[in-house]
């Protein structure tokens, strides 16, 4: 994803060259990346944030939609939701069969492969794996295992921001988001070894880590996790995304982006035609959120 968007940025940067002959290297460079930025916006509310929804009805990114609005805010980052994004059981134990399946040795840290393999053909092969399922005891055990037996593995680090960043419960965060709290480790969860687990290491349902009971949480098989997740998720996903700069009425402009970058925004729908914009015209590729 990185290198698709390192060569979408560079077509930008041309096409808003060949319409702006006089700008330099700097003005260049900061207007594609701004055009990037509303286009990825737009990709992450109009299809991402479609496919994970529990809901079948498009959505739109409006520009303007944040202002003046009770939840809109400054544009940060709050540290729930860069924690409770961590989807780790999500990554499938391998991607793929046969001679192209990638084993998770083949596909992290490996600039190699995308050279060798080409973003056509791995593009194509991530959009046709199924992920995992959402929650605890399905993490991959590179995620979990050190590799440096000096050094906390990816979860273990994820888990001890936690208590680091002095969050509050649970139970706590079920009030603050109006939902009904738990009185017991079996309102959280019927998987008898979840609940014996978490019940053995905590005791009592209000001294419950956050961010383990969102992830504890049972959810019905039309959803894709728990109540408390659904809720955060769905917040944060509007008021850290609508409320970014770049959409707000005063810069949302062609000074902004230029007429050129407006085009590139507005004819931008869906993260196929960027795969196919930088890809070999050969090729086929297959882009999907969707199996």
């Amino acid at each position: 994803m990185n290198v698709l968007f390192l060569r979408e940025h560079n077509r930008v940067a041309h096409v808003l060259r060949e319409a702006n002959p006089d700008w330099d290297d700097e003005r260049l460079f900061q207007t594609a990346r701004n055009v990037m930025i509303v286009i990825l916006l737009n990709l992450v509310v109009q299809e991402y944030i479609v496919h994970i929804a529990p809901f079948d009805f498009p959505l739109e990114n409006v520009a303007f939609l944040a202002e003046g609005a009770r939840w809109n805010r400054s544009n940060w980052i709050a540290i729930e939701f860069n924690l409770l994004y961590r989807w780790h059981s999500l990554v499938p134990d391998a991607i793929g069969d046969g001679d192209t399946r990638l084993e998770p040795d083949d596909f992290r840290n490996n600039n190699p492969l995308v050279i060798s393999r080409g973003i056509e053909d791995l593009i194509s092969q991530l959009s046709k794996e199924k992920c995992g399922r959402i929650g605890l005891l399905n993490t991959p055990r590179f995620l979990i295992d050190r590799h440096d037996r000096s050094q906390p593995s990816v979860e273990e680090r994820t888990v001890g921001l936690m208590p680091k960043a002095r969050l509050a419960s649970y139970n706590d965060y079920r009030r603050a988001f109006k939902l009904r709290p738990f009185s017991s480790f079996e309102d959280l969860t019927g998987d008898a070894v979840v609940r014996e687990r978490v019940k053995r290491l905590y005791g009592d349902i209000d001294k419950l880590e956050w961010y383990v009971g969102i992830f504890a949480e049972d959810y019905g098989e039309e959803m894709m996790m728990g109540g408390l997740l659904t809720a955060m998720v769905a917040y944060d996903a509007f008021t850290q995304a609508l409320t970014n700069p770049l959409l707000a009425r005063n810069v949302y402009t062609e000074n902004t982006f230029s007429p050129a970058g407006m085009t590139e925004i507005e004819n931008t729908k869906c993260l196929h035609q960027i795969v196919v914009r930088n890809s070999n015209p050969d090729k086929h590729v297959h882009t999907s959120f969707k199996v």
